[in-house]
Parts: C-alpha cells; structure tokens; sequence
C-alpha cells in the first residue's frame, strides 16, 4: 500500500485495514478504493472528514504520488500467469 498516498490523506492509521479490506474485497489497484470509497468509509468507520477527504481529494492525491503509476497494484501478485493448456482452448483454433 503507497504510504505516501494514505499519508497525504491523513489516513495512515487505517493502513493495515485498509489492506485488509481491499484483500477481502479483491482490490488490486489504489483506484478501485477510490472507486469504493464510500462503502470503505463505511466499513471502516471512516469519520466524516476523513471520508470527505478521502471522495474528494483521493483521485487528485493519487495522481500527484503516482503519476507515471496510476495502476500500481496495492500489493504484489502471488500469481504465476501460466499458458493454457490444449484442452482449455477453443477447437476452432485447431482447424
């Protein structure tokens, strides 16, 4: 999670409930709590100018500390890509 990012939005504390959240949520990216953060606020009990500040300055605070990075996952991915085998593709690729 971009420190800088929860720092600028005086939401450090919530940090680790934050990550929690976006896991069991499925969140990958800092823009899908943004794209949430009304039921973040909710789940995590946001107070009102901490949600306040998290709607409205949150996009504007991303691309501030992630210019070139808008999509830098929350975490690192644990997942392998791997090629599908014969069997999952479709049989028209085989004519």
């Amino acid at each position: 999670m971009q420190l800088e990012f929860l720092g600028e939005l005086g939401l450090t504390e919530y940090q680790e409930a934050i990550e929690s959240w976006a896991a069991e949520m499925g969140a990958v990216f800092l823009e899908e709590l943004l794209d949430n953060a009304e039921e973040l606020a909710e789940s995590l009990a946001l107070k009102p100018l901490e949600k306040k500040r998290l709607q409205r300055h949150g996009h504007e605070v991303l691309a501030r500390v992630q210019p070139e990075r808008l999509c830098e996952p929350l975490r690192p991915s644990t997942r392998t890509a791997q090629a599908p085998s014969p069997e999952d593709l479709p049989l028209a690729l085989f004519k």
